[in-house]
């Protein structure tokens, strides 16, 4: 079951409680309401973490009872001075380093289409994310930074909850290095810039230069 299949009434009282739960395809608003006979069985939790109207934000948690997993949900959207509204989806599955990229959609007169994320984000170059030029004046090996920031970093968008810009935030996986690009990794290290700024325009977004 998706949260797209809830009726009115679960959406809003998901909104106003922060929580459901979804028990073999049945909807119950509090968890005293499951039966006895149900309750050891597999069920999601639906849970929301962060809701801002104001801001056009949503986040929530899916969890799996009675098994390991689940995931985490963030939705945001803007307004534009065209007839639509731009909105953006990411999730990513708990115990998980890896962040799906952005998801972006057009609500238009209650329809929604999805488009591609070129046509809305920048693309990022190697420069954007590490310090070349001080890289450089250093006389390090760009070959030798670009090897090891690909099996290091992972790139994660943040969706805004105040203000309109997404934050792309460079952070360390847990991987293992042999000797060589550990030692490549503590070099570099410091060069890797963090918090990337994109700025919103009216439907798309910059890179804050």
């Amino acid at each position: 079951m998706k949260i797209s299949d809830l009726n009115e009434f679960s959406k809003r009282n998901l909104i106003e409680s922060g929580k459901i739960f979804n028990v073999k395809e049945k909807i119950y608003t509090d968890e005293s309401q499951i039966p006895e006979n149900e309750k050891n069985e597999f069920h999601r939790e639906f849970e929301i973490e962060s809701f801002l109207p104001k801001s056009g934000f949503l986040s929530f948690n899916e969890n799996f009872i009675r098994a390991d997993g689940g995931s985490h949900y963030d939705l945001c959207y803007w307004n534009t001075s065209k007839d639509y509204k731009l909105v953006a989806f990411r999730y990513f599955e708990f115990g998980s380093e890896s962040y799906d990229e952005l998801e972006f959609f057009i609500l238009k007169n209650n329809k929604i289409v999805e488009i591609d994320s070129k046509n809305i984000l920048p693309k990022l170059e190697l420069e954007d994310l590490v310090d070349i030029k001080a890289i450089e004046k250093d006389g390090l090996d760009k070959v030798e930074l670009l090897r090891i920031f690909q099996k290091v970093t992972e790139l994660e968008f943040i969706l805004p909850k105040k203000g309109k810009n997404i934050i792309v935030d460079s952070f360390e996986k847990d991987v293992e290095l042999n000797g060589q690009e550990f030692d490549s990794f503590q070099k570099f290290r410091k060069y890797f810039k963090k918090n990337i700024v994109l700025i919103w325009n009216d439907g798309y977004f910059e890179l804050d230069k």
